[in-house]
């Protein structure tokens, strides 16, 4: 019959089992447990960079020129994308994850003509402004 010897957990400390079968405990002094942190800290830190965004925004207002009265429903085309959105109700709308580089956006609305705004510039972690 094999003899159990249950593993404990002393003042938060790692435990193991030896050979023999007995409980030691691992203990870090404050020194290893201080450049532990730090050097987390410089990981997390030194990786920032690679986390910023590569994509921007392109966001506005769909509005009837002639009276000044929003648009909603209004369909807003990136052009050349699979991208696009539909104006709210108050005739604004938003289109994100955009990569960065020069677009052509088209808004579009059944009876309405079709206006295109041509060379938009969208750059990363930031919102492009594009009324019609």
């Amino acid at each position: 019959m094999r003899k159990e010897f249950p593993l404990r957990i002393v003042d938060q400390a790692q435990t193991q089992r030896t050979k023999k079968g007995v409980i030691q405990t691992m203990r870090f002094s404050k020194r290893e447990v201080a450049a532990f942190v730090v050097g987390l800290m410089f990981l997390l830190l030194s990786s920032a960079p690679a986390l910023a965004g590569i994509t921007g925004k392109v966001s506005g207002r769909v509005i009837d020129t002639e009276t000044g009265v929003e648009l909603p429903g209004a369909s807003i085309r990136i052009d050349g994308t699979t991208m696009g959105n539909m104006a709210g109700p108050d005739g604004s709308y938003f289109v994100t994850n955009v990569p960065a580089g020069s677009y052509s956006v088209t808004a579009s609305l059944i009876g309405y003509i079709s206006m295109t705004v041509k060379d938009v510039r969208v750059m990363a972690d930031r919102t492009t402004e594009v009324s019609f």
